[in-house]
């Protein structure tokens, strides 16, 4: 058959849909449509719906706080209240243990120290103690320093009395240590082991340092220059001539230590007691340098 004894506009054949099993039934009510279509969605999709919308629930409350100025957000937060009663009350406590510390502190010192200065104290009065016996020892030793003096003048004397008079004479320096080994035919040291050690048969006149006593006897009164003891040449003792009166003294840097009994013959002691000044041919002057510094001097 020939296309062209039809009509050419015949409408177009709309394809048929499928009918879906949950499209509502037009005798059907919305709310057992809503219902059947609740029923139809699987659960897990109906939970996962829920959370987001809570999720946006939340983020639209929390969103209009963030979105609100900073200035507003400080004013609208409580501001808090200083309760200075009670701030003044914990300054006043920790004041008060403040202070009891300090004061536990400065007992303890105190407790401290006390012993301290008791053995300071005990150590001081030790050591005054000390010196005064010290200074007592000295004052002993020293007055039998002039006790031994004055038995040599009395010595002397004795020898005078056997001599017609006479005063052993000469420069002659005898050490005491060499007593017994000189040479009695020596004024000096026939005075030496005839009247001063008699009976002895070592020489006993010592010093109370326990040193021997050494003698320099000297009858010259023309020396103008300070006298170095002969075979004893050292500047610890020696003989000074004043330039005023001629008169003898002891000198050196530390006589004491030497232990020398100066005999001048033809001189006698001076008005300070510390010299010898010339006199007649029969006297003595005797001098000696004590421990305590002092000059002795004596004369028979």
């Amino acid at each position: 058959m020939d296309n062209e004894n039809f009509p050419q506009n015949f409408p177009e054949e709309q394809p048929q849909q499928p009918q879906s099993q949950s499209q509502p039934q037009p005798d059907m009510q919305p709310q057992e449509i809503q219902s059947e279509a609740q029923s139809q969605v699987p659960q897990s999709e109906m939970q996962s719906q829920m959370s987001q919308a809570e999720v946006d629930s939340q983020s639209f409350q929390s969103e209009p706080q963030s979105l609100m100025p900073q200035s507003d957000l400080q004013s609208q937060a409580p501001k808090a209240k200083i309760n200075y009663k009670i701030i003044g009350a914990i300054i006043g406590v920790l004041v008060v243990i403040g202070i009891g510390i300090a004061v536990v502190m400065l007992l303890n010192n105190n407790k401290n120290t006390e012993p301290v200065e008791q053995s300071q104290s005990a150590t001081d009065s030790t050591q005054e103690e000390q010196e005064e016996d010290s200074s007592a020892d000295m004052i002993q030793r020293d007055t039998q320093r002039r006790n031994d003096i004055s038995l040599l003048l009395s010595l002397i004397g004795q020898y005078q009395a056997n001599n017609r008079g006479k005063i052993p004479e000469g420069a002659t320096y005898l050490a005491g240590e060499d007593a017994f080994n000189c040479d009695v035919s020596k004024p000096l040291c026939e005075l030496m082991k005839n009247y001063i050690n008699p009976d002895a048969t070592d020489n006993t006149f010592k010093d109370p340092s326990g040193e021997f006593y050494n003698i320099y006897l000297t009858a010259d009164w023309s020396k103008t220059e300070d006298i170095m003891v002969s075979d004893y040449e050292n500047e610890n003792s020696k003989l000074v001539v004043s330039e005023t009166d001629n008169s003898y003294t002891i000198g050196g840097d530390s006589p004491e230590s030497e232990h020398i009994i100066y005999m001048i013959v033809g001189g006698r002691c001076n008005g300070e007691e510390n010299g010898v000044t010339k006199s007649t041919s029969r006297k003595v002057g005797v001098l000696y340098a004590l421990e305590s510094g002092e000059i002795f001097c004596a004369n028979n």
